[in-house]
């Protein structure tokens, strides 16, 4: 029987273990640091819910999480009650129009309504499907784009809180091609992206199929059920174990942060190690917080907002989970609030007293909360969010093929390589894991 140690037991770890041990010849061994499984997925009690520390939801149009879920037969996964978030934009909050694809308009007269654009803005964001041009050759900034073909407001207001925020770094350094591959695609196949976005937003219009899902009780449900459907089939979880070099075995799939990953293959592929070492990460701080629904002012109608970087506020996003999700709902209300990005490392050092003060002047300044929560709870990231560079994707092309020549006994996967978002994570970890495994039966 061939033996497989995966180190990392998050949920690329999971997935790569669930690959594995689909094969009743591979005995799968996972390694993991901390004394719990999830990594930064995490549902926790918090005001009398169960509340998520990380994630909340993963995206249905990236096929990968919905297919673990019925393979391990997680049913009844749920939608954001609402569908509507806004922007936080010369001093009010702006719902986000409809017509826009990741924060990019395939749609103006929306975007002319909702004020979020100053009118010398949205005449030069109009001007996109006339601009000459050519299909993108190459990898480029989100913003170096957005910029050109729409002007800056756009890339500002609209493309930067949501992308930006979604992966805690800056568009004018953000890869397109690995940080959004949708907009990519766009870019690499069309002159004009309002063209190219319109043609995939009319496609998108005749399903009824929700943007995001989420187990019914909060992701942490989805690590829950993966551990017992993999304990089932005889996998092996050390927690609380972390390793020092790499475990004895077989095979390996390295799921750890890049900075670890680096350490660990140092002595096997040196130039794979130098291109995970050279992986930028951002640091975030989450806080949830409960208010009494008497001490919020205004209706709560939307799923949050998020910030620009230029509005002078600490905060880079708030989620309005109470709102968001039904089963949330009630008092006193639940807020997360997130802060630190690529650009900000000021908040990961920053005490429990300081965060919440800030918090508490930036929700002041956007939703007139003067009231303190009645409970709050904060959870740290440091260096958890990589930074995709231009020229990423290659990078990792190279990391991979430098290990295939060095040590093909190895696989390195994780949050890292091609995707931050929970699908993409799965995906990765499952196509690594099922070429290790067939590596390790060819050289058998």
């Amino acid at each position: 029987m061939t033996h497989i140690a995966v180190v990392g037991g998050g949920i690329s770890g999971l997935a790569a273990a669930w690959e594995l041990s689909a094969d009743p010849r591979v005995r799968v061994t996972v390694h993991e640091a901390a004394d719990r499984l999830g990594g930064k997925i995490r549902t926790s009690p918090f005001a009398g819910r169960a509340v998520d520390e990380g994630a909340d939801a993963f995206l249905r149009r990236m096929p990968e999480a919905l297919a673990l879920c019925r393979e391990i037969g997680l049913e009844g996964l749920i939608a954001p009650a609402h569908g509507t978030a806004c922007v936080w934009i010369d001093g009010e909050l702006r719902p986000l129009p409809g017509g826009l694809v990741l924060g990019v308009p395939a749609r103006f007269d929306e975007l002319a309504e909702s004020g979020i654009l100053t009118h010398w803005g949205l005449a030069r964001a109009r001007t996109e499907p006339d601009l000459e041009g050519v299909p993108l050759v190459g990898d480029t900034t989100i913003g170096a784009l957005i910029s050109r073909r729409y002007g800056n407001e756009v890339a500002q207001r609209l493309v930067g809180p949501l992308l930006g925020g979604i992966a805690a770094g800056s568009i004018d350094t953000m890869s397109l091609d690995a940080a959004v591959p949708q907009l990519a695609a766009a870019a690499h196949r069309s002159t004009s992206l309002t063209v190219a976005l319109a043609e995939s937003l009319q496609g998108a219009a005749g399903s009824a199929e929700p943007v995001f899902a989420a187990p019914p009780n909060g992701m942490g449900e989805l690590i829950d059920l993966l551990a017992v459907r993999l304990a089932e089939r005889g996998v092996e979880f050390r927690l609380g174990a972390p390793v020092d070099g790499l475990p004895v075995a077989d095979g390996i799939v390295l799921t750890t942060p890049a900075d670890v990953s680096a350490r660990l293959v140092a002595g096997r592929s040196p130039r794979a190690a130098e291109t995970l070492a050279g992986i930028e990460f951002a640091s975030v701080v989450f806080t949830t917080l409960a208010f009494r629904r008497c001490d919020i002012p205004g209706d709560l109608d939307a799923t949050g907002f998020l910030v620009p970087r230029d509005a002078g506020l600490t905060v880079t996003a708030a989620s309005w989970s109470s709102t968001k999700w039904d089963r949330l709902a009630g008092d006193p209300v639940i807020l997360r609030v997130s802060m630190g990005h690529s650009e900000d490392h000021e908040p990961i050092e920053l005490d429990d007293e300081e965060v919440l003060a800030r918090i508490a002047a930036d929700l002041g300044t956007t939703m007139g909360i003067s009231a303190e929560p009645v409970e709050h709870r904060i959870s740290r990231y440091r260096d958890g969010f990589p930074q995709y560079a231009v020229g990423h994707l290659d990078r990792i092309a190279s990391l991979e093929t430098a290990l295939m020549a060095d040590a093909p006994d190895l696989a390195v996967c994780g949050m890292a390589h091609r995707g931050v978002g929970i699908p993409a994570c799965i995906r990765e970890a499952r196509a690594a894991a099922a070429a290790l495994r067939v590596r390790l039966a060819d050289a058998g």
